[in-house]
């Protein structure tokens, strides 16, 4: 029987996490404003129904741009649905028939992924990922396509972490009409409100419901056979509206197997909750880019349209349209410029330009568009580039490594076991059961991949060192052992394991080769042999009928045909 859940205390718990995240807040609005506008929740009880996806501060795009690059070469690098990106493998060795099953458990997951919401879900993440440098969603179960992803702004959700600084406690908000929290919550559980609600079904927006906000949270503490435990509560505040003051109960208690949300973050100072990322180092170079977009564009306007002085006498008779005519009798009546604008447009593109170079820079877009920014390099120029931009693809190491543990990793293992307990997996036969060991998560996409490069690198000049040297003195080939080198290089580049055979079958293979070369030998020093003795029987035949014809018996002379 679980036990009852002490709503106060996890009210109280959301509140000083709230508070925990404030020092973050001002700087997540800030990004907001000037760089993912619609994005992020400030007034956590206030939701706004209305996205505002432009705004004022903005002038140049920039960095909304480059974010948007940043995010597609992310999914593209890391999670793409063109491709492979992680294998399954046995920490220990297993017989061929375990190795099989899981590549079959491998594909099984990899489909379920597919037909879910995963890659349309992940690109909001990494969105939100590169801007607020901590980004999240929610990894569910559905009926239909086993799991279902729901990415979240921030703003939505407040966490705190463990002693081993890995995601413990997660709370986000909903915000849910009447009728949507009556198909979510049992009915009894509504409170009396939001009761009344849908049975008069009135209200201020458009469906005629107004939103209630909903806390959902998940904490470390058992229920039933479940490790984490998830409660749907309404929040009390009396100064918020839509909420309610009565005693409460859960709307929902129920548990899960391992913890659904994904947290994210692209970079950690010290012991902070959340991270830092490419919006936040950007910032002050997208704040200056738009003050000298702005005092561009002013004086290119006084430019065009200057402003003039005009005579009192010509007020509300001038015409400064293009192609105005203006009559006076006095010469002095004229209408002049203020004072003349002179603007640098060269050297004010110029400078514009180095600051979208550097937020560019700020947001990578410079590892994944070097090989493209020349069109007239050469074949071998434009390898050099692309060598070059791989070798700097190391710098996103820690930031990738970060993001496969923290989320990568904890997505899939989840999904694991969500087929096998949706009893999904393919069927693995009893004897093989009890040979089951743990198996290991390993990342083989473009991105991952990059982070072994110059290891890589090291064992094709090894290998064309040693193929040098075989050319002076072959015995150089006796010091490598080509099974290792296959190994450690297909490890390197992700070579699915099913492609590689193992040093027993390949054992197996070169004694098969190897005994097939010596019948081959045997059969060609059998024929060797039966030619010589025919060729010499041939010659002694010869021979004896040469002397027979000259008289002579050769078997008097000590001579003889075998």
């Amino acid at each position: 029987m679980p036990k009852r859940i002490d709503v106060q205390r996890l009210q109280q718990t959301y509140l000083d996490l709230l508070n925990e995240r404030q020092d973050f807040e001002p700087e997540w609005r800030s990004i907001s404003e000037y760089i993912l506008p619609g994005r992020g929740i400030n007034y956590t009880y206030k939701n706004s129904r209305k996205r505002r996806l432009t705004t004022t501060k903005v002038v140049n795009p920039t960095a909304k741009d480059s974010l948007r690059v940043l995010s597609a070469m992310l999914q593209g690098g890391l999670t793409s649905a063109a491709r492979n990106w992680f294998q399954l493998e046995f920490t220990e060795e297993k017989p061929d028939a375990l190795n099989q099953w899981l590549f079959q458990a491998y594909r099984t997951l990899v489909k379920h992924f597919a037909s879910s919401n995963l890659y349309s879900s992940i690109n909001i993440f990494y969105t939100e990922y590169g801007g607020f440098g901590t980004s999240s969603m929610m990894m569910l179960e559905d009926p239909d396509t086993i799991f279902r992803f729901e990415p979240m702004t921030v703003g939505e959700y407040a966490i705190s972490l463990n002693s081993k600084n890995r995601l413990n406690k997660f709370f986000r908000v909903l915000y849910l009409t009447a009728s949507k929290m009556a198909e979510k919550f049992p009915k009894s559980n509504l409170p009396t409100a939001v009761k009344e609600q849908l049975d008069k079904k009135t209200g201020s927006t458009p469906d005629g419901e107004p939103y209630y906000p909903v806390i959902h949270c998940i904490y470390p503490e058992s229920y039933i056979d479940k490790p984490h435990t998830s409660v749907y509560f309404m929040f009390e505040a009396s100064d918020q509206v839509n909420t309610i003051s009565e005693p409460r109960e859960p709307l929902l208690v129920g548990g899960y197997y391992e913890m659904p949300a994904l947290v994210g973050r692209w970079d950690v100072i010290g012991t902070d909750t959340y991270g830092l990322g490419p919006g936040h180092e950007s910032l002050p170079n997208v704040k200056r880019l738009q003050e000298m977009e702005k005092s561009f564009l002013q004086g290119t306007h006084k430019m065009i349209d200057p402003p003039v002085n005009v005579p009192a006498k010509m007020r509300g008779k001038q015409d400064l349209l293009p192609g105005g005519v203006n009559y006076y009798s006095d010469p002095n009546l004229t209408i002049k410029t203020a004072y003349d604008v002179q603007l640098d447009f060269a050297g004010v593109s110029a400078a514009i330009e180095r600051v979208e170079n550097r937020i560019e820079k700020n947001f990578y877009n410079d590892l994944l568009l070097t090989g493209q920014r020349d069109p007239n390099a050469s074949p071998l120029r434009t390898g050099q580039v692309n060598e070059q931009s791989d070798e700097r693809m190391v710098q996103l190491g820690p930031v990738i490594q970060r993001l496969q543990n923290e989320v990568l990793e904890s997505m899939i293992e989840r999904g694991f076991n969500m087929l096998a307990r949706a009893g999904l997996m393919p069927e693995l036969p009893p004897q093989l059961v009890q040979q089951l060991g743990s198996y290991e998560i390993r990342m083989i996409s473009p991105l991952a991949q990059a982070q072994k490069l110059l290891e890589a690198r090291s064992i094709q000049s090894f290998m064309g060192f040693v193929g040098a040297a075989a050319q002076l003195n072959p015995e150089a080939l006796d010091r490598l052992d080509m099974d290792n080198v296959i190994d450690e290089y297909g490890d390197i580049s992700g070579a699915p394991p099913t492609i590689i055979r193992s040093v027993e079958d390949a054992k197996v293979i070169r004694d098969a080769r190897l005994q097939a070369q010596q019948e081959q030998q045997a059969k060609q020093d059998q024929l060797l042999a039966e030619s010589a003795q025919n060729e010499t029987l041939e010659k002694r035949a010869t021979a004896a009928e040469k002397f027979s014809n000259a008289g002579v018996n050769l078997n008097d002379q000590g001579f003889s045909v075998q």
